[in-house]
Order: C-alpha cells, then sequence, then structure tokens
C-alpha cells in the first residue's frame, strides 16, 4: 500500500532532521526537501489565497464551457478543462515527483505554508482532496530557542512582527491535530529521546529500524 507523508514545519523546527530520518529507516521510502512552497501555488491554482502574493487565479474561474464558435466572443473564461482534471493531473504529478512507481512510502518537508490558520486548513485539506489517506507529520519546536537560531535572529531584529508569527504558526500546528486527522505533531526537543522518535514510525505504521535512526541522529548537523 503507497503511503503519501507531508512534513510540515518552520526553518529550523527540525523538519530537515525528520525527513533524513524518514527517507533514510524507511528502506522502501523516499522524501524529499523543500520545494520553495510549489504546492502552496498549485492549490492557490485551484482555489485562490485569501493571503497576499496569491499566485495564479483559480481554476474554477476558467471551468470548461460549452459554446459554439460562433459564441466565442463571449466566455472569456473559456477552457476545455474543469476543476476535477486538474485535480487529477496533480495527483498523478504528486506521485511523478516522488517516484511512487519505486518507492512505498514518500513525500517531501516544506518550511513555507499560510501563517492563516483557516488557509492553513484549507491547504491541508488540498492534499486530502488529491489523497484522502495523505498523513501529516508536523515539527515544532521551543519558540524562544527557534528565534535564537541561524537566520532568525536577523530577521526578527529587521521585522519583530516575526516573533509573533512563529508564535502563531506553531499554535496553528497544535490546533490542526485536533481538527484533522493522520496528523502528528513531534517537538525538537524529543530529538533527544529515541522513543520518542519511534512513536513517528508508530503513527505511520513503519518498521522501527533503530540502527538506522540512530546513524542519522548521529551525522545530524549542529545548530
Amino acid at each position: 500500500m503507497k503511503k503519501r507523508v507531508i512534513i510540515l514545519g518552520q526553518g529550523r523546527s527540525g523538519t530537515t532532521l525528520m525527513q533524513r530520518i524518514l527517507h533514510c529507516a524507511i528502506d522502501d521510502g523516499y522524501f524529499c526537501g523543500e520545494n520553495g512552497g510549489f504546492w502552496h501555488y498549485l492549490y492557490t491554482s485551484v482555489y485562490g489565497s485569501s493571503q497576499k502574493n496569491p499566485g495564479f487565479q483559480r481554476v474554477e474561474k476558467s471551468e470548461k464551457i460549452e459554446y459554439t464558435k460562433m459564441d466565442n466572443y463571449k466566455p472569456c473564461w473559456f477552457n476545455f478543462y474543469n476543476k476535477e482534471a486538474i485535480i487529477n493531473e496533480y495527483r498523478l504529478l504528486f506521485d511523478r515527483m516522488y517516484q511512487s512507481h519505486k518507492n512505498r512510502v514518500f513525500g517531501f518537508k516544506e518550511i513555507r505554508f499560510p501563517n492563516d490558520y483557516e488557509e492553513l486548513k484549507k491547504y491541508l485539506m488540498f492534499f486530502r482532496e488529491l489523497f484522502p489517506d495523505v498523513f501529516f507529520v508536523f515539527t515544532i519546536r521551543d519558540i524562544e530557542t527557534l528565534s535564537k537560531s541561524a537566520w532568525w535572529p536577523s530577521h526578527i531584529e529587521e521585522n519583530p512582527e516575526v516573533m509573533n508569527e512563529l508564535i502563531n504558526e506553531s499554535e496553528n500546528f497544535k490546533k490542526i491535530i485536533n481538527e484533522m486527522q493522520n496528523c502528528y505533531l513531534f517537538e525538537y526537543e524529543n530529538y533527544q529521546n529515541l522513543d520518542e522518535i519511534k512513536k513517528v514510525f508508530m503513527f505511520l505504521g513503519e518498521y522501527i529500524n533503530e540502527e538506522k535512526i540512530k546513524m542519522v541522529l548521529n551525522k545530524r548537523y549542529k545548530n
């Protein structure tokens, strides 16, 4: 049975480490890195966005319209496709991108996603429309520690509002897992606890290969 898994989290919250653990410890697993918000653009192409820079226009504005050539001066949004056709193409695209023909468990990790809670839910439901049984693994980290890691201090210094955004995103993940199925919240601090990491594999219904998990943890980058 194919399993599709999407890892979402803020930068420096452990998304890369989670990606590496799943990629290496699941023998027939394949997990790609960030895609620059690519899938969010595809989401907005179907449903639009309430946020700034919404990307493409909604496909729903250009649904398939039947008309004769003599009427071609009327429908400015005419096309030969509809939303269902586009959704099906996105399903095929997802499986091609993450090599479903070679792997049983596959997906990607991403740090770019909607900050607004309702928009985030719609974004996740877009993936559920593609694949009803998709798994989501969210990573969070203590905000004070996160805000001092890598590039965050300079970002926060330039724009103090960033700190509130980080807090908001973390709270959104905590709320999401209470409203949607097949969602798991992993705290960065739990990378110190092998038993907590094992719970991610139990959540996914996957074999726990302790040796490979430890191998990845021993090669982790310093923060």
